[in-house]
Protein backbone atom coordinates (compact mmCIF):
# COMPACT_ATOMS: atom_id res chain seq x y z
CA UNK A 1 0.00 0.00 0.00
CA UNK A 2 0.96 3.79 -1.15
CA UNK A 3 0.15 6.47 1.49
CA UNK A 4 -1.78 8.74 -0.64
CA UNK A 5 -2.29 13.07 0.33
CA UNK A 6 -4.48 15.09 -1.74
CA UNK A 7 -3.47 18.89 -2.21
CA UNK A 8 -5.63 21.91 -2.77
CA UNK A 9 -5.66 25.01 -2.87
CA UNK A 10 -9.67 27.02 -2.77
CA UNK A 11 -10.62 30.69 -2.93
CA UNK A 12 -11.01 32.38 -0.39
CA UNK A 13 -14.52 33.60 -0.98
CA UNK A 14 -16.42 30.85 1.52
CA UNK A 15 -19.16 30.23 -0.97
CA UNK A 16 -16.94 29.45 -3.59
CA UNK A 17 -14.56 27.75 -1.48
CA UNK A 18 -17.17 25.33 -0.51
CA UNK A 19 -18.17 24.69 -3.87
CA UNK A 20 -14.36 24.36 -4.58
CA UNK A 21 -13.89 21.86 -2.20
CA UNK A 22 -16.51 19.20 -3.10
CA UNK A 23 -15.87 19.58 -6.51
CA UNK A 24 -12.04 18.93 -5.92
CA UNK A 25 -12.60 16.22 -3.40
CA UNK A 26 -15.06 14.40 -5.58
CA UNK A 27 -12.56 14.68 -8.32
CA UNK A 28 -9.57 13.12 -6.20
CA UNK A 29 -12.12 10.21 -4.17
CA UNK A 30 -12.72 9.06 -7.92
CA UNK A 31 -8.99 8.37 -9.25
CA UNK A 32 -8.43 6.70 -5.87
CA UNK A 33 -10.84 4.59 -6.02
CA UNK A 34 -8.90 3.17 -9.49
CA UNK A 35 -5.80 2.72 -7.29
CA UNK A 36 -6.74 0.52 -4.56
CA UNK A 37 -3.07 0.00 -3.80
CA UNK A 38 -3.51 3.93 -2.74
CA UNK A 39 -4.53 4.29 1.26
CA UNK A 40 -5.56 8.01 1.64
CA UNK A 41 -3.82 9.64 4.89
CA UNK A 42 -4.09 13.31 4.84
CA UNK A 43 -5.98 15.88 2.80
CA UNK A 44 -4.13 19.35 2.50
CA UNK A 45 -5.85 22.88 1.73
CA UNK A 46 -4.31 26.51 0.96
CA UNK A 47 -6.66 28.77 1.13
CA UNK A 48 -6.03 31.65 -1.71
CA UNK A 49 -5.97 31.42 -5.18
CA UNK A 50 -4.08 34.38 -5.27
CA UNK A 51 -1.23 33.23 -4.30
CA UNK A 52 0.29 36.30 -3.59
CA UNK A 53 1.81 35.99 0.04
CA UNK A 54 4.20 33.16 0.84
CA UNK A 55 1.29 32.68 3.62
CA UNK A 56 -1.02 30.81 1.43
CA UNK A 57 1.77 28.15 0.71
CA UNK A 58 1.77 27.09 4.53
CA UNK A 59 -0.37 23.69 3.71
CA UNK A 60 1.79 23.24 0.60
CA UNK A 61 4.93 23.45 2.84
CA UNK A 62 3.81 21.02 5.24
CA UNK A 63 2.62 18.37 2.67
CA UNK A 64 6.08 18.30 1.10
CA UNK A 65 8.18 18.23 4.31
CA UNK A 66 5.58 14.79 5.03
CA UNK A 67 6.47 13.36 1.24
CA UNK A 68 10.35 14.74 1.96
CA UNK A 69 10.36 12.43 5.03
CA UNK A 70 8.78 9.57 3.35
CA UNK A 71 5.87 10.01 5.10
CA UNK A 72 3.86 10.41 1.83
CA UNK A 73 4.67 8.58 -1.42
CA UNK A 74 1.74 9.33 -3.70
CA UNK A 75 0.18 13.48 -3.83
CA UNK A 76 -2.94 13.99 -6.06
CA UNK A 77 -3.63 17.37 -6.89
CA UNK A 78 -6.48 18.40 -8.55
CA UNK A 79 -5.19 20.58 -11.29
CA UNK A 80 -1.73 22.02 -11.98
CA UNK A 81 -3.07 25.88 -11.86
CA UNK A 82 -3.60 25.17 -8.58
CA UNK A 83 -0.48 23.80 -7.44
CA UNK A 84 2.24 26.51 -7.44
CA UNK A 85 2.72 29.86 -8.10
CA UNK A 86 4.29 29.01 -11.68
CA UNK A 87 5.51 26.35 -13.63
CA UNK A 88 9.42 27.28 -12.62
CA UNK A 89 7.74 26.11 -9.00
CA UNK A 90 5.86 22.86 -10.49
CA UNK A 91 8.97 21.41 -12.47
CA UNK A 92 11.38 22.25 -9.88
CA UNK A 93 8.93 20.50 -6.77
CA UNK A 94 8.20 17.56 -9.16
CA UNK A 95 11.41 16.74 -9.73
CA UNK A 96 12.65 16.81 -5.87
CA UNK A 97 9.63 14.48 -5.23
CA UNK A 98 10.95 12.11 -7.69
CA UNK A 99 14.20 12.03 -6.14
CA UNK A 100 12.41 10.91 -3.04
CA UNK A 101 10.09 7.97 -4.90
CA UNK A 102 7.27 10.28 -4.68
CA UNK A 103 4.69 9.99 -7.72
CA UNK A 104 2.47 13.10 -8.23
CA UNK A 105 -0.98 13.18 -10.00
CA UNK A 106 -2.80 15.84 -11.57
CA UNK A 107 -6.50 15.11 -12.02
CA UNK A 108 -7.44 17.47 -14.73
CA UNK A 109 -4.40 16.72 -17.07
CA UNK A 110 -4.60 13.49 -15.93
CA UNK A 111 -0.78 12.95 -15.94
CA UNK A 112 0.59 10.64 -13.30
CA UNK A 113 4.61 11.04 -13.16
CA UNK A 114 4.71 7.22 -11.98
CA UNK A 115 3.81 6.50 -15.84
CA UNK A 116 5.38 9.06 -18.46
CA UNK A 117 8.04 11.42 -17.90
CA UNK A 118 6.76 14.45 -17.88
CA UNK A 119 8.82 17.38 -17.90
CA UNK A 120 8.29 18.72 -21.21
CA UNK A 121 4.26 18.30 -20.74
CA UNK A 122 4.02 19.64 -17.42
CA UNK A 123 6.50 22.61 -18.96
CA UNK A 124 3.90 22.86 -22.16
CA UNK A 125 0.61 22.87 -19.40
CA UNK A 126 2.06 25.16 -17.27
CA UNK A 127 3.12 27.46 -19.71
CA UNK A 128 -0.47 27.06 -20.68
CA UNK A 129 -1.99 27.64 -17.92
CA UNK A 130 0.20 30.82 -16.97
CA UNK A 131 -0.75 32.07 -20.72
CA UNK A 132 -4.38 31.54 -19.83
CA UNK A 133 -3.79 33.33 -16.39
CA UNK A 134 -2.30 36.61 -18.35
CA UNK A 135 -5.61 35.91 -19.99
CA UNK A 136 -7.81 36.28 -17.35
CA UNK A 137 -5.77 38.95 -15.58
CA UNK A 138 -6.40 41.18 -18.72
CA UNK A 139 -10.19 40.35 -18.73
CA UNK A 140 -10.12 41.62 -15.23
CA UNK A 141 -8.16 44.58 -15.78
CA UNK A 142 -10.38 45.49 -18.51
CA UNK A 143 -13.40 44.93 -16.18
CA UNK A 144 -12.22 47.03 -13.30
CA UNK A 145 -11.39 49.75 -16.46
CA UNK A 146 -14.51 49.83 -17.67
CA UNK A 147 -16.10 50.04 -14.15
CA UNK A 148 -14.35 53.40 -13.31
CA UNK A 149 -15.39 54.58 -16.37
CA UNK A 150 -19.13 53.89 -15.56
CA UNK A 151 -18.06 55.49 -12.04
CA UNK A 152 -18.60 52.48 -10.45
CA UNK A 153 -16.46 52.81 -6.91
CA UNK A 154 -15.29 49.26 -5.03
CA UNK A 155 -15.61 49.21 -1.36
CA UNK A 156 -12.27 49.01 0.27
CA UNK A 157 -11.61 48.84 3.66
CA UNK A 158 -10.05 52.02 5.30
CA UNK A 159 -10.34 53.57 8.89
CA UNK A 160 -13.08 55.80 9.89
CA UNK A 161 -15.55 53.81 7.82
CA UNK A 162 -17.42 50.76 7.80
CA UNK A 163 -18.89 48.81 4.75
CA UNK A 164 -21.20 51.19 2.76
CA UNK A 165 -19.18 54.01 3.51
CA UNK A 166 -20.63 54.54 6.83
CA UNK A 167 -18.35 56.83 9.46
CA UNK A 168 -17.49 54.95 12.24
CA UNK A 169 -17.41 58.09 15.03
CA UNK A 170 -14.37 56.55 17.66
CA UNK A 171 -12.30 56.37 14.42
CA UNK A 172 -13.61 59.54 12.80
CA UNK A 173 -12.45 61.33 16.00
CA UNK A 174 -9.13 60.32 15.39
CA UNK A 175 -9.04 60.96 11.80
CA UNK A 176 -10.39 64.61 12.48
CA UNK A 177 -7.62 65.28 15.21
CA UNK A 178 -5.07 64.06 12.53
CA UNK A 179 -6.24 66.79 9.77
CA UNK A 180 -6.52 69.40 12.12
CA UNK A 181 -3.41 69.26 13.99
CA UNK A 182 -1.60 69.25 11.04
CA UNK A 183 -3.64 71.76 9.61
CA UNK A 184 -2.54 73.91 12.58
CA UNK A 185 1.01 73.36 11.64
CA UNK A 186 1.48 70.05 14.11
CA UNK A 187 4.48 67.54 12.27
CA UNK A 188 3.53 63.76 11.47
CA UNK A 189 6.12 62.40 13.59
CA UNK A 190 3.91 64.70 17.16
CA UNK A 191 0.98 63.22 15.81
CA UNK A 192 2.20 59.94 16.12
CA UNK A 193 4.01 60.38 19.26
CA UNK A 194 0.05 62.10 20.75
CA UNK A 195 -1.67 59.13 19.01
CA UNK A 196 0.50 56.52 20.59
CA UNK A 197 0.52 57.98 24.02
CA UNK A 198 -3.19 58.11 24.49
CA UNK A 199 -2.98 54.56 23.56
CA UNK A 200 -4.96 55.23 20.65
CA UNK A 201 -5.93 51.70 18.84
CA UNK A 202 -4.47 51.15 15.01
CA UNK A 203 -6.46 49.01 12.56
CA UNK A 204 -3.80 46.21 12.36
CA UNK A 205 -2.35 46.38 16.18
CA UNK A 206 0.54 47.76 15.20
CA UNK A 207 1.71 51.51 16.70
CA UNK A 208 0.90 55.02 14.77
CA UNK A 209 3.77 56.07 12.46
CA UNK A 210 4.59 59.32 10.57
CA UNK A 211 4.44 57.45 7.05
CA UNK A 212 1.30 56.31 7.93
CA UNK A 213 -0.40 59.20 9.01
CA UNK A 214 1.34 60.94 5.75
CA UNK A 215 -0.62 58.66 3.51
CA UNK A 216 -4.22 58.99 5.69
CA UNK A 217 -3.75 62.87 5.32
CA UNK A 218 -3.43 62.42 1.58
CA UNK A 219 -6.55 59.84 1.28
CA UNK A 220 -8.89 61.73 -0.37
CA UNK A 221 -11.77 59.52 0.80
CA UNK A 222 -11.38 61.42 4.54
CA UNK A 223 -13.51 64.32 2.50
CA UNK A 224 -15.79 62.60 0.58
CA UNK A 225 -14.09 62.08 -2.76
CA UNK A 226 -12.94 58.87 -4.54
CA UNK A 227 -10.08 58.94 -7.04
CA UNK A 228 -10.05 56.16 -8.91
CA UNK A 229 -7.49 53.57 -10.49
CA UNK A 230 -4.77 55.89 -8.87
CA UNK A 231 -2.37 52.67 -9.25
CA UNK A 232 -2.40 49.26 -11.18
CA UNK A 233 -0.94 45.96 -10.93
CA UNK A 234 1.93 45.75 -12.96
CA UNK A 235 2.24 42.15 -14.06
CA UNK A 236 -0.26 39.07 -12.66
CA UNK A 237 2.59 36.91 -11.23
CA UNK A 238 4.63 39.53 -9.42
CA UNK A 239 1.54 41.47 -8.03
CA UNK A 240 3.69 44.36 -8.47
CA UNK A 241 1.60 47.53 -7.79
CA UNK A 242 2.91 50.88 -9.12
CA UNK A 243 1.28 53.95 -9.64
CA UNK A 244 -1.26 54.95 -12.36
CA UNK A 245 -1.23 58.63 -12.70
CA UNK A 246 -2.67 58.70 -16.25
CA UNK A 247 -6.08 56.86 -16.03
CA UNK A 248 -7.61 58.51 -12.69
CA UNK A 249 -11.11 59.06 -12.57
CA UNK A 250 -12.10 61.42 -9.94
CA UNK A 251 -15.59 61.55 -8.15
CA UNK A 252 -16.48 64.11 -5.79
CA UNK A 253 -18.89 63.75 -3.29
CA UNK A 254 -18.84 60.16 -3.52
CA UNK A 255 -19.98 59.60 0.21
CA UNK A 256 -20.08 61.49 3.51
CA UNK A 257 -16.79 63.23 4.53
CA UNK A 258 -14.92 62.55 7.97
CA UNK A 259 -13.51 65.99 7.07
CA UNK A 260 -14.45 69.47 5.98
CA UNK A 261 -13.26 70.30 2.54
CA UNK A 262 -11.51 73.52 3.54
CA UNK A 263 -9.40 71.77 6.39
CA UNK A 264 -8.80 69.02 3.53
CA UNK A 265 -7.70 71.65 1.02
CA UNK A 266 -5.25 72.96 3.95
CA UNK A 267 -3.62 70.00 4.38
CA UNK A 268 -3.22 69.02 0.69
CA UNK A 269 -1.43 72.67 0.68
CA UNK A 270 0.98 72.40 3.53
CA UNK A 271 2.08 68.41 2.36
CA UNK A 272 2.84 69.99 -0.78
CA UNK A 273 5.33 73.60 0.59
CA UNK A 274 6.55 70.76 3.37
CA UNK A 275 8.04 68.39 0.23
CA UNK A 276 11.42 69.20 0.03
CA UNK A 277 12.60 71.28 -2.83
CA UNK A 278 16.14 72.68 -2.84
CA UNK A 279 16.46 71.59 0.49
CA UNK A 280 14.39 73.37 2.16
CA UNK A 281 9.94 73.14 2.21
CA UNK A 282 8.29 76.17 1.60
CA UNK A 283 6.00 76.09 4.59
CA UNK A 284 4.45 78.40 5.52
CA UNK A 285 4.83 81.35 3.75
CA UNK A 286 5.18 80.47 0.11
CA UNK A 287 2.79 82.01 -2.01
CA UNK A 288 2.42 85.02 0.71
CA UNK A 289 5.67 86.02 0.52
CA UNK A 290 6.16 88.49 -2.28
CA UNK A 291 9.61 89.66 -3.65
CA UNK A 292 9.66 93.58 -3.03
CA UNK A 293 11.27 93.82 -6.36
CA UNK A 294 9.66 91.76 -9.35
CA UNK A 295 6.26 90.62 -6.79
CA UNK A 296 7.01 87.22 -7.63
CA UNK A 297 6.66 84.55 -4.58
CA UNK A 298 9.74 84.44 -2.59
CA UNK A 299 11.35 80.63 -2.29
CA UNK A 300 12.90 79.15 1.09
CA UNK A 301 16.26 77.58 0.43
CA UNK A 302 19.47 76.59 2.01
CA UNK A 303 22.34 78.13 2.93
CA UNK A 304 25.57 76.02 1.76
CA UNK A 305 28.70 76.63 4.04
CA UNK A 306 29.19 77.79 7.50
CA UNK A 307 25.33 79.65 7.86
CA UNK A 308 23.77 76.80 7.09
CA UNK A 309 20.24 77.98 7.62
CA UNK A 310 16.70 78.39 5.85
CA UNK A 311 16.53 81.97 4.50
CA UNK A 312 13.90 83.64 1.63
CA UNK A 313 14.72 84.70 -1.44
CA UNK A 314 13.55 86.28 -5.19
CA UNK A 315 11.55 82.72 -7.02
CA UNK A 316 11.72 84.22 -10.21
CA UNK A 317 9.29 83.04 -12.74
CA UNK A 318 9.41 79.67 -12.63
CA UNK A 319 11.26 76.21 -12.31
CA UNK A 320 12.68 75.84 -15.96
CA UNK A 321 15.91 78.11 -14.85
CA UNK A 322 18.73 77.11 -13.22
CA UNK A 323 19.32 78.74 -9.46
CA UNK A 324 20.87 81.67 -9.85
CA UNK A 325 19.87 82.67 -13.45
CA UNK A 326 15.90 81.98 -12.85
CA UNK A 327 15.44 85.82 -11.35
CA UNK A 328 16.59 89.19 -12.86
CA UNK A 329 16.67 90.42 -9.26
CA UNK A 330 19.66 91.71 -7.37
CA UNK A 331 20.54 88.21 -4.85
CA UNK A 332 19.15 89.21 -1.01
CA UNK A 333 18.33 86.70 1.56
CA UNK A 334 15.74 86.92 4.71
CA UNK A 335 16.29 84.40 7.26
CA UNK A 336 13.61 82.59 7.96
CA UNK A 337 13.54 82.39 11.82
CA UNK A 338 13.45 86.51 11.67
CA UNK A 339 10.72 86.27 8.97
CA UNK A 340 8.79 84.58 11.57
CA UNK A 341 8.94 86.01 14.57
CA UNK A 342 7.42 89.11 12.58
CA UNK A 343 4.89 87.78 11.39
CA UNK A 344 3.89 86.09 14.54
CA UNK A 345 3.82 89.86 15.90
CA UNK A 346 1.86 90.57 13.07
CA UNK A 347 -0.54 88.35 14.26
CA UNK A 348 -0.82 89.24 17.93
CA UNK A 349 -1.66 92.50 16.70
CA UNK A 350 -4.17 91.46 14.75
CA UNK A 351 -5.97 90.21 17.82
CA UNK A 352 -5.02 86.22 16.44
CA UNK A 353 -3.18 84.16 19.39
CA UNK A 354 -2.43 80.90 17.39
CA UNK A 355 -0.16 81.52 14.43
CA UNK A 356 -0.22 78.52 11.52
CA UNK A 357 -1.02 78.08 7.62
CA UNK A 358 -4.98 77.76 8.09
CA UNK A 359 -4.85 81.30 10.16
CA UNK A 360 -2.67 82.98 7.17
CA UNK A 361 -5.48 81.30 4.48
CA UNK A 362 -8.27 82.88 6.74
CA UNK A 363 -6.63 86.32 7.37
CA UNK A 364 -3.36 87.25 5.17
CA UNK A 365 -3.66 88.33 1.56
CA UNK A 366 0.26 89.18 0.77
CA UNK A 367 3.05 89.90 2.74
CA UNK A 368 6.09 91.86 1.21
CA UNK A 369 9.57 93.61 2.59
CA UNK A 370 8.75 97.03 3.19
CA UNK A 371 11.96 99.20 3.57
CA UNK A 372 14.46 96.07 4.36
CA UNK A 373 13.80 96.40 7.63
CA UNK A 374 10.15 95.11 8.13
CA UNK A 375 7.53 93.17 6.82
CA UNK A 376 4.48 94.55 5.86
CA UNK A 377 1.08 92.44 6.25
CA UNK A 378 -2.04 93.21 3.72
CA UNK A 379 -5.30 91.72 5.07
CA UNK A 380 -7.57 89.78 3.98
CA UNK A 381 -10.17 92.91 5.32
CA UNK A 382 -8.14 95.04 3.27
CA UNK A 383 -6.07 96.70 6.44
CA UNK A 384 -2.71 96.75 6.26
CA UNK A 385 0.00 96.45 9.56
CA UNK A 386 3.93 96.74 9.20
CA UNK A 387 6.15 94.90 11.77
CA UNK A 388 9.63 95.03 11.93
CA UNK A 389 12.44 92.84 11.11
CA UNK A 390 14.72 92.13 14.28
CA UNK A 391 18.16 91.48 13.43
CA UNK A 392 20.20 89.77 16.12
CA UNK A 393 23.42 90.74 14.66
CA UNK A 394 24.94 92.66 11.32
CA UNK A 395 26.08 89.83 9.44
CA UNK A 396 21.71 88.99 9.96
CA UNK A 397 20.60 92.13 8.20
CA UNK A 398 18.82 92.11 4.59
CA UNK A 399 21.28 93.12 2.26
CA UNK A 400 22.28 91.87 -1.45
CA UNK A 401 24.69 88.85 -0.79
CA UNK A 402 26.23 87.82 -4.21
CA UNK A 403 29.22 85.59 -2.53
CA UNK A 404 26.75 82.80 -1.24
CA UNK A 405 25.74 79.47 -2.80
CA UNK A 406 22.49 78.50 -2.62
CA UNK A 407 21.71 74.81 -2.96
Amino acid sequence: MKNAAIYMRVNRNLDIRNKELEDFQEACNKVISTHPEWCLKETYVDVGLGRKAKKCDEKLLEMLDAAYSGKIEVIIIPSILTFTRNSNDTLSIIRKLKEKGVDVCFVKERIDTALIATDLLIKVLSSFENTRRASVAEGTRKRIRENFEKGVVRWVHIYGYRPGWVIEENEARVVRFMFDAYADGVSTKEIAERLNEENVATPNGAIWNPEWISKMLQNERYVGDVALSKSRVEDYTSHKVVKNPNLVKYIKDNHEGIVDRETFDTVQEILAMRAATNGACMYPFYDFLKCPKCGMPMVKVNLKGARQECVWTCGGEGKKEMIGQRTRCETYLLPDRILKEAVVEAFKGKGIERFSYREMKRNVKKITLSDWDAIEVEWRDHSTTIHPLHFSQPRDALLPIVDCQII
